[in-house]
């Protein structure tokens, strides 16, 4: 049987300081500008090649 369609969120997030729901919602470290996944782009970072020594790609 599949779920049916809804509207509702199928997890909520509840911030354990205050203990009210929320929502997880990225903002630029440099601007303070939301981030959308479309806004940001991935790059290679200068740890890139070490952790390639270490088996991670």
């Amino acid at each position: 049987m599949l779920p049916s369609a809804s509207t509702d969120p199928p997890i909520l997030y509840r911030h354990r300081s205050c203990g009210q729901i929320t929502h997880v919602e990225p903002h630029c470290a440099a601007c303070g500008e939301v981030l959308h996944s479309t806004d940001v782009e991935v790059e290679p970072g200068p740890g890139l090649a070490a952790a390639s020594d270490h088996g991670f790609s």
